[in-house]
């Protein structure tokens, strides 16, 4: 979050006689979001829900972002985290193999499918640092037939249960999210 956005939500606290603790307290980690991995962004987040627009395999529009990259390129977590789900091509035809990781107490769920490897399981611990799959092409799978694509990562994002653009959180302090939903739902309680 940016310096000057914490100080916009201390204006607006002290305005009605709130007092937030400081800019410190409000985002304490120093690590921010970062992407899953290199490549070129083939593929934007245009939901129908938000103005974008539909194709034949994504009916309601593209939730999130596609990389192209080689089978076997690295991919990361965007940030510290817990793997809470995989999938394979038997239990999620179109992402194929995938995961699904809880940042920030579930306020955070970032998911990363047409995975050739997973390195990872459910309940392990991962950080930035952690690589969790591999680039492939599995899935795909559209009204029973394989669908050819170049090998690619689809990367989504959830902020408190809603699609987010992905690139929004990239550079954003990890924790800085159920901070300010905290801080939000602390208001809630006590002023509506």
């Amino acid at each position: 979050m940016a310096s000057g956005n914490v100080n916009e939500l201390q204006e607006l606290a002290k305005s009605l006689g709130i007092t937030l603790p400081g800019q410190d307290s409000i985002i304490s980690n120093t690590q921010n979001y970062q992407m899953p991995a290199e490549g070129q962004i083939i593929s934007t987040h245009h939901p129908l829900s938000q103005g974008g627009f539909a194709t034949p395999t994504h009916p309601q529009g593209h939730f999130g972002l596609d990389i192209v990259g080689k089978i076997g390129d690295p991919v990361y977590s965007i940030g510290p985290g817990i793997v809470t789900q995989i999938y394979n091509e038997n239990n999620n035809p179109k992402g194929g193999n995938a995961i699904k990781i809880s940042h920030e107490d579930g306020v955070v769920i970032s998911y990363y499918a047409h995975l050739d490897t997973i390195n990872v399981s459910v309940g392990e611990e991962v950080d930035q640092n952690t690589q969790i799959g591999t680039i492939g092409t599995s899935g795909m799978i559209y009204n029973g037939q394989k669908r050819k694509t170049s090998p690619h990562l689809h990367y989504q994002v959830k902020v408190n249960g809603t699609d987010v653009n992905p690139s929004a959180i990239i550079d954003k302090p990890v924790g800085s999210f159920s901070r300010i939903a905290s801080l939000a739902s602390s208001f809630a309680k006590k002023y509506l």
